[in-house]
């Protein structure tokens, strides 16, 4: 049985690291956890179970949820993190139905998503915008 998150996270950093995605010609930085808040940032957490069928290879549904954070001054701007959403969303699942994940040492099923409604907060004088997206699919070990 092999653990399938670090392979999980691997191909989320392959899709959407090195500039693949992009506001105002500047790339989004993509981190694991949450750090410093950046102007624009694409946050991977961690990987969520949700049902694990065997002892001897991992197969089960699982939730990668994505985060989009943005911080500005000024008025709160839902465009800036919705554009950034838009831009990961296109890399993870190209076509209706057509998943771009390749999971090392796994197969990957059909992904749906789910997006939580925008969050708000305000610190100081800066706005920070966040929207999760949670990636949901089925994997199954290759043998």
């Amino acid at each position: 049985m092999i653990y399938p998150a670090p392979a999980i996270r691997r191909a989320f950093y392959g899709l959407l690291d090195n500039g693949a995605v992009q506001y105002n010609s500047n790339p989004v930085e993509v981190s694991e956890g949450e750090g410093e808040i950046l102007p624009y940032q694409i946050i991977i957490e961690e990987l969520q179970f949700l049902e694990d069928d065997t002892k001897h290879s991992f197969s089960g549904r699982v939730t990668q949820p994505v985060e989009v954070v943005t911080r500005n001054t000024g008025r709160f701007r839902s465009d800036i993190v919705d554009e950034i959403v838009n831009s990961v969303l296109a890399l993870i699942i190209p076509n209706p139905g057509v998943s771009a994940l390749n999971v090392t040492g796994f197969q990957v099923g059909k992904v749906n998503i789910n997006i939580i409604p925008l969050k708000e907060e305000s610190a100081s004088k800066e706005k920070i915008n966040r929207r999760i997206i949670e990636f949901n699919f089925f994997i199954n070990q290759n043998s």
